[in-house]
């Protein structure tokens, strides 16, 4: 009879012998154990049978080293899955919980309303008009080649242009971006209706900048416009550390490109809102889950009058109808405290065009045009400056002693030095000449001597009167708060030297003297000089921030004058200056600005620039003559006479301004 014990699988079968007595078993726990049927009918004979049985047992196959060291590499491996799992769920659990909100979750940015920008008296220069974008979730788009078909047929863009805008690196890591704004309802509609196809793709609400030029197309060089930023501005941002969780800024976005808008950039952007949505497993947006509301940018004033502006304009325009003329500029400042009342620029372009996107043909053709209506003259172009620089000349020869306000000269047409005849403008000459009457009558003379000298008289020199010149800002930039200000340029006999390769003469000291030759100035550096005369020797950085706020509310103020310089002239010679300038309007050449109802103070000038082309046509001017509040300069390119045009056009400003002012 046998005996069976049902063995496990850590178990071997074994087999002994001896003589007629066979033996089988099993090792393990379990043993299965056959003895001969001498033993088989009792169960007491099989167990006497074991001690024998036992004698052949060949042991474990295991050491119990070896069971140790398993059982130990057992718990080693357990302890290191509990570690992991722990690190998993606690550790990275924060970063894997977000991944996955961020699998079911988009969070699309909402644009914010740009502020305002007003003139001084609260008129809207610009408002923001509602439309509608096409904003695309990279991450739901960009991995589908079908997905990124669509969109591009849908969009209307070739294969370059789809290439460029799918494989820019900023679209990495980003729910939404916009891929074309200022899209009409129409568009708008059919593209949303395209969307349930293309899932990423949608729609939203967004603003395109309207400037308001109707009453003063000048206003595009002071306000600049809005634009789609570059790489280059994306990377200065980046570099800047402005792109924040709030959504800052976003690679496609519209930014300040030129005037005000560029300037005032921080303060007229707002701040991004934000949604988030959950989606489905295709990118679908269902649920809203949360909103931050975008915060609008902050309203600007401007020192600007939008009158002021409107004014000056119409006059130059009208003058310029009058007689033939297309290029042209004009600043207007406050000689109290540098803030600029106006500032036009002719011609002018329609900035709403660079504001709504433009076309290629319209840039080029904006390009092309001669008369460069995108170059801001009245900050930009660099005149010779022709006789308007003569009061700075007297003044600095007034200061150094060269002479006073009784010194006289005789004036008969003209200097003959050695082979070399200077002429006046008035054939037979001036006759007798203070330094009031070379300034109401535009005296070359007068200024010949002066500056360059003549017999017994010394004169100034070119290096004293470009020192002098630097002092009311001649030669470098204002400051003004807007890009693109050129300096300008005083000559010196070192410069002539260097490179012209030629040395300085007499003569070039005299036409220095008069504004000829090489000395150039901008119409803006001329307004800040001349209100520097106006207002007793403080010569005001110009500037165009006035004050902070929107139209619900007071704006605060924030201009602060900056003094660029301050007393380089005595008081007594500068009132000298102020009376030679009121001559010029009751006895000399600026004598149309006898109609305004104010007592106004100019000079008039001339400056030959080419044998070709008409000389440009100046006038610098301020009033009250009394106690001055306004001081401007006008520049007509090839206008050919100072007292002609520039100063008719200052004429029907200031008649204008007398009773605007009052």
């Amino acid at each position: 009879m046998a005996f069976w014990s049902k063995p496990r699988a850590d178990t071997d079968l074994f087999l002994s012998s001896e003589g007629s007595q066979r033996y089988f078993g099993l090792r393990g726990r379990f043993r299965l154990e056959w003895v001969t049927e001498q033993f088989a009918p009792h169960r007491d004979d099989a167990d006497r049978a074991l001690p024998e049985f036992r004698e052949h047992y060949i042991g474990n196959a295991l050491s119990r080293n070896k069971i140790v060291v398993v059982g130990l590499f057992g718990w080693l491996l357990l302890a290191f899955l509990y570690w992991k799992i722990g690190s998993i769920q606690i550790g990275d659990g924060r970063s894997h919980l977000l991944a996955a909100e961020n699998n079911r979750t988009r969070t699309y940015a909402q644009p914010a309303a740009r502020g305002i920008v007003y003139d001084r008296n609260g008129a809207a220069l610009v408002e923001n008009v509602p439309t509608f974008a096409i904003a695309i979730s990279p991450r739901d788009i960009i991995p589908y080649p079908e997905r990124r078909a669509k969109l591009q047929h849908l969009l209307g863009i070739d294969a370059a242009a789809a290439s460029e805008l799918f494989g820019a690196p900023q679209l990495t890591g980003r729910d939404s971006l916009i891929v074309k704004d200022a899209v009409s309802y129409e568009d708008a509609v059919r593209i949303q209706a395209a969307a349930a196809d293309i899932p990423g793709l949608y729609v939203q609400s967004t603003f395109t900048r309207n400037y308001q030029l109707d009453k003063a197309a000048s206003l595009s060089h002071v306000l600049g416009y809005t634009g789609k930023m570059n790489a280059q501005e994306w990377q200065q941002i980046l570099d800047q550390g402005t792109t924040r969780a709030d959504r800052a800024y976003s690679p496609t976005d519209r930014v300040g490109k030129s005037g005000v808008e560029k300037t005032y950039e921080h303060l007229l952007r707002g701040t991004y809102g934000k949604v988030l949505t959950e989606v489905n497993a295709q990118g679908r947006p269902g649920r809203q889950v949360s909103a931050v509301a975008s915060v609008p940018g902050t309203g600007v004033y401007l020192t600007l009058d939008l009158q002021v502006q409107s004014q000056l304009e119409i006059a130059m325009k009208n003058a310029m109808q009058k007689l033939g003329k297309k290029r042209a500029s004009a600043v207007a400042i406050d000689p109290r405290s540098g803030a600029v009342l106006g500032l036009v620029s002719l011609p002018a372009y329609d900035d709403n065009l660079f504001s709504k996107g433009i076309k290629s043909e319209a840039y080029a053709a904006l390009l092309a045009d001669p008369d460069m209506p995108l170059f801001n003259r009245a900050i930009s172009g660099r005149f010779p400056s022709g006789s308007v620089i003569k009061p700075f000349v007297a003044a600095a020869a007034l200061q150094e002693g060269i002479i006073t306000k009784s010194t006289t000269f005789l004036s008969v047409g003209g200097l003959q030095i050695s082979r070399w005849y200077f002429r006046d403008w008035r054939p037979g000459g001036h006759g007798v000449t203070d330094v009031r009457k070379a300034i109401a009558d535009s005296v070359n003379t007068f200024f010949y001597i002066i500056g360059g000298g003549y017999e017994q008289t010394e004169g100034l020199g070119a290096e004293r009167i470009a020192a002098y010149l630097q002092q009311f800002g001649f030669g470098s930039k204002t400051g003004i708060d807007i890009q693109g200000e050129f300096a300008g340029f005083i000559p010196s006999p070192t410069w002539k030297q260097e490179v012209k390769k030629e040395r300085w003469y007499i003569g070039d000291t005299y036409n220095f003297s008069i504004g000829q030759g090489d000395l150039l100035v901008t119409p803006l550096q001329m307004a800040v000089a001349t209100a520097a005369i106006a207002n007793g020797g403080t010569l005001y950085k110009p500037h165009l921030l006035y004050a902070l706020g929107d139209s619900s509310s007071q704006p605060r103020v924030v201009e602060k004058p900056v003094v660029l310089n301050s007393n380089m002239i005595d008081a007594q010679h500068l009132q000298t200056i102020r009376e030679g300038m009121r001559m010029t309007v009751t006895e000399g050449s600026g004598y149309r600005l006898q109609a305004a109802r104010v007592a106004v103070a100019g000079k008039t000038g001339t400056a030959q620039w080419s044998n070709v082309y008409q000389p440009h046509a100046w006038f610098t001017g301020f009033a009250p003559y009394e106690s001055p509040r306004i001081a401007i300069a006008v520049l007509v390119e090839e206008g050919e006479e100072g007292a002609t045009i520039a100063s008719m056009i200052a004429a029907d400003f200031f008649v204008w301004w007398s009773g605007y002012d009052s």
